[in-house]
C-alpha cells in the first residue's frame, strides 16, 4: 500500500499544489492567448513566413541562454532556503547581484546578435531573417530580466504574481502581433508584437520586485558575496543547460541549414502542441524544485515518489491522446497547408511519456538538494550522445533525424540520474506504479486508435468521441489495476483541497475513481 505523506511532508506538498494550481490557471490563460497567437500567426503569414520566424528564434534563443549564467535558478534556491531558515535580510542583496550579472550580460549579448545578423541570415540561406534578427536582439536583454523576476517570485512562493507577469505578456502578445499582422507588417509585425510585449511585461516584473530590493538591517553579505554565491550554485546548472537547450539549438541550426524554410514552418507548427503539456508541466517543475529544496532526507522518498507517480498518472494518458489524435488535431488548429506537422507531431510527443520514469523529479530533486554536479554529469552524457547523433542524422533524414536524436539521446542520462539517487539516498522509482499507468494508458490508447480508424469520422466528431472514450477506458483500467491505493486516495484528497476552488471539480474524480477501485477489490 501507497505511503499517506508525514504531516510535514503533506503541509510542503499543499503549499505545493496551491502553487501548482495558481500556475496552473495562469498558464490557462496564458497558454490560451499564446496558442490563439501562435496559431493566428502561422494561419495568416504562410508556412515559409512562418519557418522564417522559427529560423529568427533559433540564435536569439543560444542567446537567452547564455544571457542567465545559472543565477535565477540560484534565486530560486537560496530564496527559498533563506525564507525557510530566517535570513530575509540577505534577500535584498541577492536580488540586487542577480538582477544585476543578468543585466548586464543581456544586454552585451543583444548587441552581438544585432552586429553578426547578416552573417546568420546567410548560414540559413535566408536572406529575409536578417532584419528579423536585428529586431529580435532587443528581444534577449527584456527576456532575460523578466525571467529572472519570475525566477525571484518561485523563490517567494508568489506564484500568483508569477502567473501575472505570464498573463499580461501573452495579452500583450496576441493583440499587438495580430494586429500589426493584419496592418501588413507579416513576420516582421509577429516579432515586433512578440519583442514589445516582453518588454512591457518585464517592467511589470521588475516593478512587483521593487519592494522585495529594500535593503534590511539583517544583511549579512555583500553584494560581490551574493554574486559569488549565486554563480558557485548557478554555474554548474548553465552549463547542464548549455549541454541541453544548447544542444537542442544546436540541433535547430542544422535543421535550419538544411531544409526549407516550410519544413521548418511545419516543425515548428508541430512543436507549438507541446504548449499544452507544458500548461501542466510547468508548474509542476516550478513548484517541485522549492519542495525538493525545503525538505530533509526522511522526506525526499515519499515526495519523489509521489511527483512521480501524480504527474505520470496525468500526463501519460494526456500525451498519448494527442499521439492518437495527432492528425486530427493539426488539421482542426492549421488546416491542410501544414501536410507535414502530424507525424511529426506524433514523433516530437513520445518525449513526454518518460515522466512516468522520473523525467521531471530527478533534476528537481537533485538541483533543490544541491546536487548540481550530478545535473552537469547527466548532461554530459546527454551531450555526448547527443552530439554525433544530431551531426549524423538530421542532414540525412531531416526533422524526422532531429525527433530521433531528441528522443534517445537523453535516456542515458536519465537513467544514470535514477542509479545515483538510488545509490545516494537509497530510494527508486515506485516501478509498479509506473508500470500500471503506462498500461493502462496504452490499453486506452490502443483501443481508441482502433476505433477511430475503423469509424472514419470527422475531425472535430473523433476529436471528441475519441476524448470522451479514452477518459472512460483510463478511468476504467487505472482502477481495475489498482494503481492507486487507500493511501494515494488520502494524499490526492489533501492535495485536492489546497488547489481552492478547482477543488469540487477534481473530488468528484478522485471519489469515481476510489469506488471503482472497491469494486474491483482495492
Amino acid at each position: 500500500m501507497g505511503k499517506t505523506l508525514s504531516d510535514e511532508g503533506e503541509g510542503y506538498l499543499e503549499r505545493s499544489a496551491r502553487g501548482a494550481v495558481i500556475l496552473l490557471i495562469g498558464r490557462l490563460v496564458s497558454t490560451a492567448l499564446s496558442a490563439a497567437t501562435v496559431i493566428l500567426i502561422a494561419r495568416l503569414i504562410g508556412s515559409r513566413d512562418y519557418g522564417y520566424v522559427a529560423m529568427a528564434m533559433i540564435p536569439l534563443s543560444i542567446a537567452n541562454l547564455l544571457s542567465n549564467p545559472g543565477v535565477s535558478a540560484g534565486l530560486t534556491r537560496y530564496i527559498a532556503h533563506y525564507r525557510a531558515t530566517g535570513r530575509d535580510g540577505d534577500i535584498p542583496i541577492l536580488l540586487k547581484a542577480g538582477l544585476s550579472v543578468n543585466a548586464l550580460l543581456s544586454l552585451l549579448l543583444t548587441l552581438l546578435l544585432y552586429l553578426l545578423s547578416p552573417q546568420l541570415s546567410m548560414l540559413f540561406h535566408a536572406p529575409p531573417i536578417q532584419g528579423l534578427l536585428r529586431l529580435a536582439s532587443l528581444y534577449v536583454a527584456v527576456n532575460t530580466l523578466l525571467l529572472t523576476a519570475q525566477a525571484a517570485f518561485t523563490g517567494f512562493e508568489r506564484m500568483e504574481l508569477y502567473s501575472l507577469t505570464s498573463i499580461v505578456y501573452s495579452i500583450l502578445r496576441f493583440a499587438l502581433s495580430i494586429i500589426l499582422i493584419l496592418l501588413g507588417l507579416g513576420a516582421m509585425g509577429a516579432m515586433t508584437g512578440n519583442v514589445a510585449a516582453t518588454a512591457l511585461a518585464a517592467l511589470l516584473g521588475l516593478l512587483l520586485l521593487l519592494p522585495h530590493l529594500r535593503s534590511s538591517p539583517g544583511a549579512s553579505m555583500r553584494e560581490r558575496e551574493a554574486i559569488s554565491l549565486l554563480l558557485a550554485y548557478g554555474f554548474p546548472l548553465f552549463i547542464s543547460s548549455l549541454l541541453t537547450v544548447g544542444l537542442n539549438q544546436l540541433y535547430n541550426l542544422l535543421l535550419a541549414s538544411h531544409v526549407e524554410a516550410s519544413v521548418v514552418g511545419n516543425y515548428q507548427a508541430a512543436v507549438n502542441f507541446s504548449a499544452l503539456l507544458s500548461l501542466l508541466t510547468t508548474p509542476i517543475i516550478t513548484t517541485l524544485f522549492p519542495l525538493f529544496s525545503q525538505l530533509d532526507r526522511g522526506e525526499l522518498r515519499e515526495a519523489f515518489q509521489t511527483s512521480v507517480k501524480y504527474t505520470a498518472l496525468l500526463l501519460t494518458p494526456l500525451t498519448l491522446f494527442l499521439i492518437a489524435l495527432s492528425e486530427e488535431v493539426v488539421s482542426i488548429v492549421y488546416g491542410r497547408n501544414y501536410s507535414l506537422a502530424s507525424g511529426y507531431l506524433a514523433l516530437y510527443l513520445v518525449n513526454f511519456l518518460f515522466i512516468g520514469l522520473g523525467g521531471l523529479s530527478v533534476a528537481n530533486l537533485l538541483n533543490g538538494q544541491g546536487e548540481t554536479r550530478v545535473v552537469f554529469q547527466i548532461r554530459l552524457i546527454n551531450l555526448l550522445l547527443g552530439l554525433p547523433m544530431g551531426f549524423i542524422l538530421i542532414p540525412r533524414l531531416g526533422v524526422v533525424g532531429l525527433l530521433i536524436t531528441l528522443i534517445a539521446a537523453p535516456r542515458l542520462g536519465l537513467f544514470y540520474g535514477l542509479y545515483w539517487i538510488w545509490r545516494r539516498y537509497g530510494f527508486t522509482l515506485d516501478v509498479g506504479s509506473s508500470a500500471k499507468i503506462y498500461l493502462s494508458s496504452l490499453a486506452a490508447f490502443l483501443l481508441v486508435e482502433f476505433l477511430l480508424g475503423a469509424l472514419g469520422l470527422e475531425d472535430w466528431v473523433s476529436l471528441l468521441l475519441g476524448g470522451l472514450l479514452y477518459l472512460i477506458l483510463y478511468v476504467l483500467l487505472t482502477a481495475s489495476l489498482r494503481t492507486l491505493d487507500e493511501g494515494d486516495f488520502r494524499n490526492l484528497r489533501r492535495m485536492s483541497r489546497a488547489l481552492g476552488p478547482l477543488s469540487p471539480l477534481i473530488d468528484p474524480l478522485i471519489s469515481l475513481v476510489e469506488a471503482l477501485s472497491k469494486r474491483f477489490g482495492l
